[in-house]
């Protein structure tokens, strides 16, 4: 696999990843939300800033997906596009990994009582 077909699959791989917990955001968020605001407990910072935060995130798979647009159109890439656009695309999948590992700890921590706030 030569480095222009791994740096498109990376990231093709790192927008679906995005995407996928973007869409799942929309709708896991608002179902905790009601529930929350059902029980009228009090809600932790790191979730009423998942809460507030989720309907901006459908901006973060664009950012790998404008590499792969790129990466595709063009036959030949400069060294530094493509040193800089490896780096991006790893970083947008780590990115989405600790965002989904953020998401489902804001969103469960109220749940089991886990919060300083329930402590």
């Amino acid at each position: 696999m030569n480095q222009r077909n791994a740096l498109f699959t990376m990231a093709v791989i790192s927008t679906v990843f995005l995407s996928v917990i973007v869409v799942l955001a929309f709708y896991v968020v608002p179902v905790f939300h009601t529930s929350f605001e059902n029980f009228g407990a009090e809600i932790p910072n790191k979730t009423q800033f998942v809460i507030s935060s989720y309907k901006y995130w459908v901006v973060f798979p664009f950012i790998p997906l404008a590499i792969a647009v790129k990466v595709y159109k063009n036959k030949e890439m400069t060294k530094t596009f493509s040193k800089y656009a490896g780096w991006v695309s790893i970083a947008a999948f780590v990115f989405a990994w600790l965002l989904l590992v953020f998401t489902a700890s804001a969103m469960y921590e109220p749940i089991y009582g886990l919060s300083s706030h329930n402590q």
